[in-house]
């Protein structure tokens, strides 16, 4: 018979084995790695790195200056300055700090990764092997870095000069769409040369085509818009805004002739009226993703039909007419 010593002694030998065991089976276990290891190749070639190749492959040793139109452009849609730039304006916004396990994404990656983003419009997973970052990494940088941009380039709504009454930034279309109030359409039917509805038909005309010129460049440069946006409705629209924004800032940077070159856009003959179209639209050729929409008969409202009048009388102004409105209208 055992007393209770004895089983007091044997329960104390059967954890030390136990205990003992355990260690054993740890030290066998191979630890999981937290880092894929084809991430943790940042260390031998980072994003860092390819921006510092493509630098490289611009520099022009002849004239000991950077090429504005060579691999840096090709890659980021921007030359290396305009990139400096945008650093400048947003890198305190984006930057984060070091932490005791690993070191933080710089801010040349992570605006990197999200100008290769819009420019190509490849999925999370093809820029998480090639700048080494993890997938969910790459999603939360494109976020934040859209965020800053808007938020370093949003302007107000502004009333139109000379006008009491403030109105809203409208989408310009034609006759297949509804009349609102964020929406105008021409008036209908045929009107005297020179009248407010005829002024506005053509005010609204040359707006439609500025937007598709808009629209043309913007989805040759940044190719993202020519793919479906399998994203949250709420990230798409940062998407887009983040391109509306970086094409108005390209536009007036001191490289725009390299972003919109000679012939790129429509031009008006200032003697005929004629239009001749920009190079854009030879790009734009293939796509078949717009469908033309058929005429359908809708009945406006009484606040949209005055936003409509108020940007007709708006054009007849002094500070809102064009000098040649009245010859092509």
């Amino acid at each position: 018979m055992w007393n209770d010593e004895d089983v007091v002694i044997v329960s104390a030998a059967f954890l030390v084995i136990l205990r003992n065991e355990r260690r054993l089976r740890r030290g066998r276990c191979q630890h999981r790695f937290w880092v894929r290891p084809s991430l943790r190749k940042r260390k031998v070639y980072s994003g860092s790195d390819l921006l510092t190749d493509l630098n490289s492959d611009d520099f022009n040793p002849l004239h000991n200056e950077l090429r504005s139109d060579g691999s840096f452009k090709n890659f980021m849609r921007m030359s290396s300055a305009d990139f400096e730039t945008l650093i400048q304006k947003i890198g305190p916004s984006i930057s984060k700090m070091d932490t005791n396990y690993r070191d933080a994404i710089p801010v040349q990656e992570r605006l990197a990764v999200t100008l290769r983003f819009l420019a190509s419009g490849d999925s999370f997973i093809s820029l998480s092997y090639l700048f080494k970052i993890g997938r969910q990494t790459v999603s939360k940088i494109v976020s934040e870095v859209c965020d800053a941009l808007i938020t370093e380039f949003k302007e107000n709504i502004k009333p139109l000069p000379g006008r009491a009454k403030p109105l809203e930034y409208v989408i310009v279309a034609d006759d297949a769409f509804p009349l609102t109030t964020n929406i105008m359409k021409p008036y209908p039917g045929p009107h005297a040369k020179t009248s407010k509805e005829r002024s506005f038909n053509y005010r609204l005309s040359r707006a439609r085509r500025i937007s598709e010129n808009v629209f043309g460049i913007l989805s040759s440069v940044f190719r993202v818009l020519r793919k479906p946006l399998l994203l949250q409705p709420e990230k798409a629209e940062k998407i887009v805004l983040a391109c509306v924004h970086l094409h108005n800032f390209l536009r007036t940077s001191p490289g725009s002739n390299s972003y919109m070159p000679l012939g790129e856009l429509d031009r008006e003959n200032s003697s005929t009226g004629e239009i001749i179209e920009g190079l854009w639209r030879q790009d734009s050729e293939q796509l078949t993703s717009m469908l033309p929409l058929n005429r359908v008969g809708r009945k406006s409202s009484a606040s949209a039909q005055e936003a409509r009048n108020e940007f007709a009388d708006y054009f007849l102004t002094e500070q809102g007419r064009v000098p040649w409105q009245d010859k092509y209208c």
